[in-house]
């Protein structure tokens, strides 16, 4: 029961087999009780440790679905609970601190950055700084919309067939290092 519980495939079967195996054993070594018994104890604490995060995913669920931009976080392509309550606790919950979309997406680290030195202008690379977390979101949102939204699953298809893959953020080779101007002091 436990294994179908948790959605094992063929759980029956395992569970049969294991139990034939169990039987069919005749050798007795030393310190098998003390082992079973350590087994037994581990179990447990995994089994307990398992009810502990199933009730914490129920107050993040509970939480995440009071605040206000919960429904519009949601219906993100791969944004469940447990990413929406980490997007809302990167960036405080307020959509408003960040004045645009350009903005949010380079404090996550989605937009290239410009390096330009002089005359020389265009030239973008990865940012250095950027809020990890926050992008952790967005990368696992991105790879959950693959398997469950049609449209993104098509989109990046179409990109990986066309060459392009999957780099975001790449903004190519390094520029050269920015020398002065011939007027300019040393």
């Amino acid at each position: 029961m436990w294994l179908k519980n948790r959605k094992v495939k063929g759980a029956a079967v395992l569970a049969r087999t294991a139990v034939d195996a169990v039987r069919a054993q005749h050798t007795a070594l030393p310190g098998k009780q003390l082992a079973a018994a350590m087994v037994v104890r581990l179990a447990k604490g995994v089994m307990v440790l398992d009810d502990e995060m199933t009730e914490l995913d129920a107050l993040i669920e509970t939480r995440f679905q009071q605040h206000l931009l919960a429904e519009v976080i949601r219906s993100l392509p791969g944004m469940g609970a447990r990413l929406g309550a980490e997007f809302i606790a990167a960036t405080g919950g307020d959509m408003q601190a960040f004045g645009s979309a350009d903005h949010l997406a380079g404090f996550a680290g989605l937009a290239p950055q410009p390096r330009d030195c002089g005359r020389v202008s265009g030239n973008l690379h990865s940012p250095r700084r950027y809020h990890r977390g926050l992008l952790r979101t967005r990368y696992l949102s991105v790879m959950a919309s693959l398997k469950s939204a049609p449209a993104s699953k098509a989109y990046y298809s179409a990109e990986e067939k066309r060459g392009k893959g999957t780099q975001t953020g790449s903004a190519g080779p390094r520029p050269p290092p920015c020398r002065p101007s011939v007027g300019d002091a040393p």
